[in-house]
Order: structure tokens, then sequence, then C-alpha cells
């Protein structure tokens, strides 16, 4: 070993390798759907002080933070994708 921190080779490095890898934390949480994958977001978000319709994400929202070409994520919401699928 050079004595250097390893390298992640799964580290995400465009907006298309994090939608990928939601894709994948999807796959392997088992059936979720986009509505569970709401009500999962709304629940966390309402843990930390949320209006119900301020925790309420739009399921078309959530569905499209799944699909590859996009230029901009909205970095909360993503952080709450990957809390509600585990």
């Amino acid at each position: 070993m050079n004595g250097r921190e390893p390298t992640r080779q799964s580290a995400a490095r465009t907006l298309d390798d994090v939608v990928r890898d939601l894709q994948q934390l999807r796959e392997d949480a088992g059936p979720v759907s986009y509505a569970e994958l709401v009500r999962r977001i709304a629940e966390l978000r309402r843990r930390r002080g949320l209006s119900d319709a301020a925790a309420t994400p739009a399921r078309s929202t959530v569905y499209n933070a799944f699909i590859a070409g996009r230029r901009r994520m909205d970095t909360s919401l993503l952080r709450d994708i990957v809390l509600a699928l585990g």
C-alpha cells in the first residue's frame, strides 16, 4: 500500500450516475412504489417538524428524480429519498 486513501470506485461523477445509484437503491429496497416512497418521505419530513403540506412532495417530483438526463437535482429531496429507501 502507498499510504493513500483508496478512491471509491462507485462514487457518482454525474447526475446520471446519481440517478443510476438511486434506481439501484430502489431496486434493492424491494417493491417500493413511488406513492409509497412519497409517503415515507413525508413521514421523515413530518418528524423534522414540517407541516403535512410542506412535507409531502408531488409523486411526479419523486418519479422525476429517477429519470436520467437531469441538469439539476434537489439535494434535500435526494437525501430524503435515500433515507426513505433505507
